[in-house]
């Protein structure tokens, strides 16, 4: 089969398992709709690798833990204040650690508003056992080297594909109900 007919295959076996299930509207909670403080926001700051320095040099945490390990044990062994002040002298243990900043660029900005949908019970077309819209798995399928196949909408209970059509309401259809 080459991409145009597994294409093909694919969009006529999802009508053909849409077929006998139930459609679900999915309202957004009129309550829960805020606007967004970081609408129209492109930009974000991630915190980047830790480095770890022990004495000026560039250290592993796993070497810096086992350094800081044996260290305490050589320290813990000494009686007096000043066989300790003389061993801290003699052996600095000076620690840092940093992070950097990483800036990303999305291509999608922040929506204008935030909000939650209704929670809704739906019913499989397969074995009408009743759960929560929340509860629908995803899964793919590859069909041989030229593609995959994927649904949203696979029932928790039984595995069947495409076991209710779910319709969400947009932010738009749910400002226009306020």
């Amino acid at each position: 089969m080459n991409t145009r007919e597994i294409q093909q295959f694919v969009e006529d076996n999802i009508k053909s398992m849409h077929k006998d299930a139930k459609v679900y509207m999915i309202f957004i909670d009129l309550n829960s709709i805020k606007e967004n403080p970081n609408a129209s926001k492109r930009d974000y700051i991630h915190p980047g690798q830790i480095t770890y320095i022990l004495n000026g040099k560039d250290i592993s945490e796993e070497e810096l833990k086992q350094k800081q390990k044996i260290y305490m044990e050589q320290y813990s062994k000494l009686k007096t204040d000043q066989e300790k002040q003389k061993f801290v002298k003699k052996n600095p243990f000076i620690s840092e650690q940093s992070r950097n900043l990483i800036e990303t660029d999305s291509l999608n900005p922040e929506p204008k508003y935030l909000y939650e949908y209704i929670n809704q019970e739906v019913e499989c077309k397969k074995c009408k056992q009743k759960f929560s819209f929340e509860e629908l798995q995803s899964d793919y399928i590859t069909l041989g080297n030229d593609g995959e196949t994927f649904s949203d909408e696979v029932c928790p209970k039984c595995g069947e594909w495409w076991c209710v059509v779910i319709q969400y309401e947009t932010i738009e259809q749910a400002l226009e109900r306020k």
